[in-house]
């Protein structure tokens, strides 16, 4: 008697502005089509939006979706940059020939890396990651600093196989501060297989081209949509979405049981 596969296990990582609930509500399409084939785990992003500064969008609230709604990441006043901090900014920016007037700033990501790896180390391992919009941009820090920057304290996590992304983005005029040092956002290419889906209609649609470069191997799918997770696909576009899954499923299962 044959065993019945298993699941892939899916780390969901959202984008700005959601929930749990919310990001459940964008990803049902993915969800009703490849439930049999995939285990979507989903956590929330440790910063809480102000609603005033960040109105929460129209339709999660028609679907009674309350909030509070999250971020990995959130926009930092450069006023508020100590005299140090724009000294070290200016360090790494010269050899660029950039300027710290050229830049936006970033904060969050040291809370987002501790989210993460906590994720990774009690619900884990998974066996890879679906993104949407800055949540693509969270992963690939996380794995930057796991596995470059700190990888000796990170040896016990064990990083998933494939990332799907969905409209993601990288801030390619940010700067992000990490463990009290600010870095080039773009500066931190990532290993991992990887399927980017993004729309010509989408207003970030050169910020999604910037972050295809970030990672390798990648497969590029362009819908004609905006920033979402389209319903539909072309037969053409679908079919590739379908095939990446199939074989990431069939993949985990073809491997050796430990």
């Amino acid at each position: 008697m044959e065993s019945k596969p298993t699941k892939l296990r899916v780390l969901c990582l959202y984008g700005m502005n959601n929930t749990i609930e919310s990001f459940q509500l964008m990803t049902e399409p993915l969800r009703e089509r490849y439930g049999n084939l995939i285990e979507f785990v989903y956590i929330n992003g440790p910063i809480l939006l102000d609603p005033e500064v960040y109105p929460p969008e129209a339709g999660f609230l028609k679907k009674g979706i309350k909030g509070p709604f999250r971020a990995w990441l959130q926009r930092y006043n450069a006023d508020d940059l100590t005299t140090e901090e724009k000294a070290q900014i200016q360090r790494t920016l010269q050899p660029f020939g950039e300027t710290p007037d050229d830049k936006g700033y970033m904060t969050g990501f040291d809370e987002s890396l501790q989210t993460l790896i906590k994720a990774f180390r009690e619900q884990g391992p998974f066996d890879g990651v679906l993104s949407f919009s800055q949540g693509s941009s969270m992963y690939r820090y996380f794995n930057w600093w796991t596995q470059v920057k700190k990888r000796e304290e990170h040896r016990d996590i064990k990083l998933p196989r494939f990332h799907m992304m969905f409209a993601g983005t990288t801030y390619v005029n940010a700067m992000v501060k990490v463990d009290g040092v600010w870095y080039r956002h773009g500066d931190h290419p990532c290993q991992i297989e990887t399927l980017h889906v993004y729309g010509k209609k989408d207003p970030f649609f050169g910020l999604c081209e910037a972050e295809t470069l970030l990672f390798k191997p990648i497969t590029v799918v362009v819908h004609q949509e905006g920033h979402k997770i389209p319903k539909e696909h072309t037969p053409d576009n679908q079919k590739i979405i379908d095939d990446f899954v199939a074989s990431k499923n069939r993949e985990k299962n073809e491997r050796p049981k430990l």
